[in-house]
């Protein structure tokens, strides 16, 4: 099980949710949430299912050892524009993180033309850039 569904798991035990509870929750299907016992899940998933049981998703990916309580607002999943604000604001150069973390340059362009990445790329460049997923994506300042 992966460590994301592993928490999944223990948080859905703890608020006594089925998987059906959580998918219609989290306007998942009930096979994503299923899925998540043997794979990590996909990033809008992921975003959809920390929205749905307001908790970081740094918790869910095991980044960090006690759920943290994320309140709900209204926010739009814009990866490149926060991450690219992220970078400038630590004065990185976008080469430097795909030479860092051994991505194409070409990623910056499809991830500017609306495409996102794999969760556990979300998860990498988190760690290389020592900030939370959810700053990184925009879920919190």
């Amino acid at each position: 099980m992966s460590i994301f569904g592993e928490n999944l798991q223990e948080i859905m035990n703890s608020r006594k949710l089925s998987g059906n509870e959580l998918a219609k929750i989290a306007g998942v299907s009930q096979m994503a949430i299923s899925r998540l016992n043997r794979s990590e899940p996909t990033f809008k998933t992921a975003v959809r299912i920390a929205d749905a049981l307001q908790l970081s998703l740094d918790y869910l990916a095991g980044k960090e050892v006690e759920p943290i309580f994320i309140p709900p607002k209204e926010w739009e999943i814009n990866f490149y524009d926060n991450l690219v604000s992220f970078l400038e604001t630590q004065n990185i150069p976008k080469r430097h993180l795909c030479y860092a973390l051994n991505y194409s340059t070409a990623c910056f362009t499809l991830w500017k033309n609306g495409a996102l990445p794999l969760f556990s790329t979300l998860i990498e460049i988190s760690n290389y850039l020592d900030c939370s997923i959810d700053k990184l994506i925009g879920r919190t300042n």
